[in-house]
């Protein structure tokens, strides 16, 4: 009776080198959508006081 014990990958050197090229880009998008969501939540309050420091209510 035969079992599969573990199932390996291997890629050629151009192979790995795209795969990782593709994990980096993922992660610095990721990185990005991060900051924009950090920028966006202090620019935005800013700019309705600001809003309200030029025109009141």
């Amino acid at each position: 009776m035969n079992k599969i014990v573990a199932e390996y990958d291997y890629y050629t050197l151009e192979q790995a080198r795209k795969v990782l090229e593709e994990e980096r880009k993922t992660k610095r998008r990721e990185n990005i959508d991060a900051y924009m969501s950090v920028a966006a939540m202090f620019v935005i309050p800013f700019l309705f006081i600001l809003h309200w420091i030029i025109f009141g209510y």
